[in-house]
Order: structure tokens, then sequence, then C-alpha cells
């Protein structure tokens, strides 16, 4: 389990009409965590949705750029 996952899981906040994290977004973030095995790579997520998993990439040292198609997802 990655470093990131072992802490205490963290609630995501959408806003409504961004895609939600699902079940399964926690295995991807362990597969994120074998593939990330050093800081500074680079990270490209297409259809980030609420950005669960650009965050913890980011969180293990990635540098991320995320993008979707619907901008309520990617606004703040």
């Amino acid at each position: 389990m990655t470093e990131g996952l072992r802490r205490r899981r963290r609630r995501v906040l959408t806003v409504p009409g961004a895609y939600a994290p699902q079940h399964d977004t926690h295995t991807l973030m362990r597969a994120v965590g074998r593939e990330l095995p050093r800081p500074g790579r680079r990270v490209l997520e297409l259809g980030t949705g609420s950005g669960a998993l650009a965050i913890h990439a980011a969180r293990l040292g990635a540098q991320v750029t995320a993008v979707d198609t619907s901008r309520r997802a990617v606004e703040r």
C-alpha cells in the first residue's frame, strides 16, 4: 500500500456535475503508487473528474496536469 493510502482515507468533495470518486478509486491510487516510484515524474490525467487521482499523484511528488471536458470539474 502506498504511503498516501496508509493514512486515514480522506473524503473528496465534488461539485455538482463533476464525476465523483467510485469504489475503484483506491485501486487506481495503489496503481499510481506502484508506477510513480520517485518524485519528479510527470503525470497527465485525462477526464480528471474530482481530481482524486491527480491529487494523490501530486502528493507522491509527481508534476501533475489534470484536464476534463467538464468546466465544473476543473473550475476553482
